[in-house]
């Protein structure tokens, strides 16, 4: 909750005045696919909440700022190629992934970390007065969740 919702809430109040004082501006906040999608991962509730929570936010944020020239973006990346979870217990982690196998066979893939950084990037790069509301990138890469997890799995017993 702290890390996920508080943190860029507080960020974003921090920031409000110095984008009042210099006549506008942009704010962008990274939520998550899996607020709106249920087949991104199992046993994230809590995780998917708080960005649910970030969306909304964001939403009111953006209502509350368009007449001052700030522009409040909300970035959704899908599956991308990160370390979360890497923390996890391995039991829990094994569970969570086994839940998520038998929710179906197949999944959108995922896609390497920088291509949600040149798409949060892209969002700065509109001109004054213009900004994306809402963003939503994912990978268009069908693939079989049991092979990911294999590859995941490896991955991570290979580069501690």
């Amino acid at each position: 909750m702290a890390v996920n919702f508080l943190a860029p809430v507080f960020a974003c109040q921090a920031v409000i005045p110095h984008l009042r004082k210099r006549g506008g501006g942009r704010i962008l906040n990274v939520t998550s696919a899996s607020a709106r999608h249920m087949d991104e991962f199992a046993h994230i509730g809590i995780y998917s909440s708080t960005k649910a929570a970030l969306e909304r936010y964001t939403a009111e944020l953006r209502e509350e700022l368009k007449a001052e020239n700030i522009g409040v973006t909300a970035l959704s990346p899908g599956g991308a190629e990160t370390s979360f979870g890497s923390g996890w217990r391995p039991e829990m982690a094994q569970k969570a992934f086994a839940e998520w196998i038998a929710r179906a066979n197949r999944f959108d893939g995922s896609m390497a970390a920088e291509t949600v950084g040149e798409a949060i990037a892209n969002c700065f790069e509109l001109p004054p007065g213009v900004a994306y509301d809402y963003v939503d990138i994912r990978p268009v890469q069908p693939m079989s969740r049991q092979t990911y997890a294999e590859n995941l799995y490896a991955a991570r017993r290979d580069n501690p």
